[in-house]
């Protein structure tokens, strides 16, 4: 398809798909951090418990960073990025989703495709590549005095 020849001529691995495999932390007041996306700061996930993978109170930030590579929810997201870069075609272009998106939208970190991934990259990415690519029209249909 065309976007697997963009993909192929930009290498397969934009700057996107490569930054989404750093951790990103975040810190709130109380100096718990949590990383990937700012959004779980309080959030419980019932499969991991809290987000929180340190406090800065406790442990310096680069050493909670080296040890929340780690952590249950960072592991599945990192499988899930791993698993979109196998089978979705649009994987140059969003690098495999957002933490966050994939967390709220399907329960899970480790998802490759949500309704965000759907409506701001796949349907926007179409309709671009619609629109600049020509389409060839049967000679019977095409308009009066107008080539292809």
């Amino acid at each position: 398809s065309l976007i697997t020849g963009i993909s192929a001529r930009t290498g397969g691995s934009t700057a996107i798909a490569r930054t989404r495999r750093n951790l990103f932390p975040a810190v709130s007041q109380a100096g718990d951090v949590v990383v990937l996306a700012p959004e779980f700061l309080g959030t419980h996930a019932s499969e991991f418990g809290q987000f929180c993978v340190g406090n800065v109170l406790q442990t310096p930030l680069p050493e909670i960073i080296k040890q929340s590579a780690r952590a249950p929810y960072v592991q599945d997201y990192w499988a899930g990025l791993d698993d979109a870069e196998k089978t979705c075609e649009y994987y140059a272009f969003c690098g495999g989703g957002h933490a966050s998106n994939k967390y709220f939208e399907l329960g899970s970190t480790r998802g490759t495709e949500t309704q965000h991934c759907r409506q701001t990259v796949k349907l926007v990415l179409n309709a671009v590549l619609d629109a600049i690519t020509p389409r060839a029209l049967p000679d019977d249909s095409r308009p009066p005095g107008r080539p292809v």
